[in-house]
């Protein structure tokens, strides 16, 4: 049985009052990884040179053209 399916077996088993509070607990961690996410875009935005972001542009093109040249 996956995590996730264990999770749910669980979240089943439980009063539905307490259910409300694991979903409302689940979906305060969703934010916090959502705000994680974001702190970490703000941290790094404008970190590049335009050198460097045009290098890294090519770089992933070309791969994308690897893999779908297969």
């Amino acid at each position: 049985m996956s995590s996730l399916e264990l999770a749910v077996a669980t979240l089943r088993s439980l009063p539905e009052a307490f259910q409300g509070q694991a979903v409302e607990f689940i979906h305060k961690l969703h934010a916090a990884t959502r705000e994680e996410r974001r702190e970490a875009l703000r941290k790094t935005a404008g970190c590049l040179t335009d050198e460097e972001a045009d290098d890294m542009k090519r770089a992933i093109e070309e791969s994308f053209e690897r893999v779908d040249g297969q």
